[in-house]
């Protein structure tokens, strides 16, 4: 009889082997697809977060620069998750939708943004990993000046151009060479 009960154990414990092989070969692969997608996803969530963080540093001292609006614009998606990264981007949105009082040249609405500015730089820094001193974000970022001074000039020509072509300003024409100095022919007779 105990050859019996030691028999069916035997018996037991290969049909429970047997079970869990068959289990792990059907929701083995299953289970690392599911792990390796997860992993996927969290290494895209961070790859976004990155490059939401590069734009940001690349465009720091371009503000109005298309890059650096999207990638503003993209922080609530990318980082719902960082509390810290929230608070500076709601915090320096509010700075950046209030106005500067028209024909007043409010210098510490334009400071306080600065700050705000470089606070959530700071955060999401901090959030990616990335040891960033304060000071250093906001003294070490180059721009030319010659850039500068381009983009004023573009914005200039855009305005006057909208003028002429709103019908407010004219086209300024001016003949810069004299047709006597330059003209091959002689000049017509005269009738007197």
């Amino acid at each position: 009889m105990q050859d019996f009960w030691s028999f069916q154990a035997k018996d037991l414990i290969n049909v429970l082997i047997l079970l869990v092989t068959v289990w792990a070969i059907y929701f083995g692969p299953i289970r690392a697809v599911v792990v390796a997608r997860r992993e996927e996803t969290k290494a895209a969530r961070i790859k976004q977060k990155a490059e939401i963080f590069a734009s940001l540093m690349k465009t720091r001292r371009f503000q109005l620069d298309a890059e650096h609006v999207s990638a503003l614009n993209l922080i609530q998606v990318y980082f719902n998750d960082e509390a810290a990264v929230l608070a500076s981007y709601k915090a320096y949105i509010r700075l950046l939708s209030r106005r500067a009082l028209p024909g007043i040249a409010d210098d510490s609405l334009f400071k306080e943004r600065d700050d705000a500015f470089i606070d959530l730089v700071s955060e999401i820094a901090r959030a990616l990993g990335y040891p960033q001193d304060k000071k250093e974000l906001q003294e070490l970022a180059y721009s030319p000046e010659g850039w500068a001074t381009d983009n004023a000039t573009i914005k200039k020509l855009h305005s006057l151009m909208v003028e002429v072509f709103e019908q407010r300003r004219a086209i300024p024409i001016t003949n810069l060479v004299s047709v006597a100095q330059n003209n091959p022919f002689p000049p017509a007779p005269s009738d007197n």
